[in-house]
């Protein structure tokens, strides 16, 4: 497989890229959760920027 480094190389940036946006996605999503619940609990949403700094 060594006749190919450049391809093999953007390959692995590619699933490095890859895994990079899944976690991207899924810290978004969680924090999104996060919201709902507060939001569900009776915060109305007001809070969600103090909450937000508090988690980051």
């Amino acid at each position: 497989c060594r006749s190919f480094p450049v391809a093999t190389r953007s390959l692995d940036d590619l699933e490095a890229e890859f895994d990079a946006l899944r976690a991207e996605i899924a810290r978004l999503a969680h924090d999104h959760r996060i919201h709902r619940m507060d939001w569900l609990r009776g915060g109305g949403g007001r809070d969600m920027f103090s909450h937000h700094k508090v988690w980051s």
